[in-house]
């Protein structure tokens, strides 16, 4: 190609005039109609643009196709087609009180105790490994956005019986190697954790009554901001929470603790002003948020709340722009959730009158259940797909 160029500009240059420069200007001319001849579907020319190629898309999430659906004592894992019983494995602890699932590891974490301990489980076997030790208390676990590391919650017991947490750090825990890292001072009595995208937990603190954004990469926690109060004699007890990162929004809910009774609110936070929105009023006069969760499109808020008075929990579907409750026609000693990836279904593990727990799924929308899957021994404390 550098040849070809080359001869052009020599033969223009060297043309001279008359009759022998036109000869050698149509030779010059035959030469460059030989150029392009060569080079023409290689060189993008202005009148024809080379393609452009489209821009690579996220291809959709693959449907899951297990249940992994911690009980008091065990973790199974059950097939959504079908509901087989693929494994259940028995975890160590007095308590099983958590569960996160990491599929870049392989693995489920649950955590039990006293002390507590994480415990990993194979996503595909049901073997358990050795457990992480953690301390004499933890109160919640949340795995990161990265995938191979959680964080847990420090925290103690209020009244016996009446659990509430105190304490006033978390920890990170690198689950690929088994480490525990330094604890991260955050306030008094946290609660629960939840994650944005850009490197940031959001921490509840059940005594302080506050939210703390917390920089991961640096492990600082900024001042927060206060929940707002209730009326006596109703109070405020920041605990369980979640974060719809892309549309800025979290959901804090309160708990029971101790001898107060919880506000029957999900309050919601705008994470970029760090203002109050209007908040979610849940029915009855209090209610004790067990778990939340967002719609993929941040318009609806998925809440599991035990009303006071009773011992059964209720999964309500909130609409975020109008407060309104869609109330899913199941109950249970627990209700727990965890929503596919398309945000079409709720598959729930609740708790049943004869001490086992129903795996069932429940339409997002409506609320409307489906007939259950399966049944395990004992009282659920969480799913994981």
């Amino acid at each position: 190609m550098r040849n070809l160029s080359a001869q052009l500009a020599s033969a223009f240059r060297d043309s001279g005039s008359g009759p022998a420069r036109t000869r050698r200007a149509g030779s010059a001319l035959l030469l460059l109609a030989m150029v392009v001849l060569v080079a023409g579907c290689d060189m993008p020319s202005a009148a024809s643009p080379a393609p452009t190629r489209p821009a690579p898309s996220t291809p959709p999430a693959a449907p899951p196709t297990t249940a992994f659906v911690l009980t008091t004592g065990a973790l199974s894992a059950v097939a959504l087609r079908g509901g087989r019983l693929l494994w259940s494995a028995s975890i160590p602890g007095e308590q099983t009180t958590g569960l996160v699932v990491a599929p870049r590891l392989g693995r489920a974490y649950v955590l039990a105790g006293p002390p507590f301990t994480l415990t990993p489980v194979s996503l595909s076997t049901g073997a358990v490994g050795r457990p992480i030790r953690l301390g004499p208390a933890v109160w919640s676990v949340a795995l990161a956005p990265d995938g191979t590391t959680a964080y847990v919650a420090n925290a103690g017991s209020g009244i016996e019986g009446l659990p509430g947490p105190t304490g006033s750090t978390i920890t990170p825990v690198n689950l690929r190697a088994g480490r525990v890292g330094p604890a991260i001072s955050v306030g008094e009595g946290p609660c629960g954790i939840a994650f944005a995208g850009d490197g940031t937990a959001y921490v509840s603190l059940t005594v302080a009554r506050r939210l703390v954004q917390v920089n991961l990469a640096s492990g600082r926690a900024g001042p927060g901001v206060a929940v707002p109060p209730a009326r006596p004699p109703l109070a405020v007890a920041p605990c369980t929470v979640a974060v719809a990162a892309g549309a800025g929004l979290l959901a804090v809910g309160n708990l029971q603790q101790d001898l107060v009774f919880p506000a029957p609110l999900v309050d919601l936070l705008d994470l970029a002003s760090h203002r109050w929105r209007r908040p979610i009023t849940l029915p009855g006069t209090s209610n004790a948020v067990y778990e939340l969760g967002f719609s993929p499109d941040a318009r609806h808020v998925y809440v599991s709340a035990r009303t006071r008075g009773g011992l059964t929990d209720t999964l309500y579907i909130a609409s975020i722009a109008t407060g309104t409750l869609t109330q899913a026609r199941l109950t249970g000693y627990v209700v727990t959730f965890a929503l596919t990836p398309g945000g079409g279904t709720l598959w729930t593990a609740a708790g049943t009158g004869s001490g086992k727990t129903a795996l069932l799924p429940v339409n997002a929308t409506t609320g409307v259940p489906g007939r259950a899957i399966a049944y395990l021994p004992g009282t659920p404390v969480a799913i994981g797909l």
